[in-house]
């Protein structure tokens, strides 16, 4: 799973100690969460070793955010396997690995390769990082709360209710736009793109 935010945090953003078991919850399903919509690995790297693809002149790697190519293999799944030699391929850098010499004289013939590589993302942006507190705050109130929203909380005479959407100036005339929809914007504009 993702590390994008951390138990400390979530409280650090809300200024107080959280209770430690719901707080751990909120950020585990909050990274988790962006991590599923982005497609993407978020503050740490990852190696996935001997992916299987149908040989071809071009590969396109299922991960985004390659660190690093390992190293390549040849074979159909279940025979000895044997490596490409580095000096057959390249990466180009956007997922994708190009076979050199494949086909009649490639000398390949037909089977699988398999490819090992590092991705993932190690410094999260700034951004990214404020919308998953956000969502892991809501999260946390949402659980703390016995599953229900909270509207309004008081304190002594003092009271607030939330009206749960942030209003346009009227300049624009932009829609009314709820927080959680900019944050939900925030996450989906690092989504993984297919080229």
């Amino acid at each position: 799973m993702s590390s994008i935010i951390s138990v400390e945090d979530l409280n650090t953003y809300a200024g107080k100690q959280l209770s430690d078991g719901i707080a751990a919850q909120a950020v585990n399903a909050a990274n988790q969460y962006v991590e599923t919509v982005t497609h993407r690995v978020w503050g740490e790297t990852r190696t996935v070793t001997n992916e299987r693809y149908d040989l071809s002149t071009s590969l396109w790697l299922r991960q985004m955010d390659v660190v690093s190519v390992d190293g390549l293999t040849f074979g159909r799944p279940g025979t000895p396997q044997s490596t490409v030699d580095q000096s057959a391929w390249y990466y180009e850098g956007a997922g994708r690995i190009n076979l050199l010499g494949y086909g009649a004289s490639g000398g390949y013939g037909p089977g699988y390769v398999g490819v090992s590589y590092t991705y993932g993302v190690a410094e999260v942006p700034d951004d990214l990082v404020q919308a998953t507190l956000a969502i892991a705050i809501g999260l946390y109130n949402y659980a703390s709360a016995g599953g229900r929203d909270i509207v309004a909380t008081s304190i002594d005479s003092y009271r607030v209710q939330y009206a749960g959407s942030v209003r346009s100036s009227g300049l624009g005339g932009a829609a009314p736009t709820s927080q959680n929809d900019l944050n939900m914007s925030v996450i989906k504009s690092y989504a993984k793109r297919h080229l």
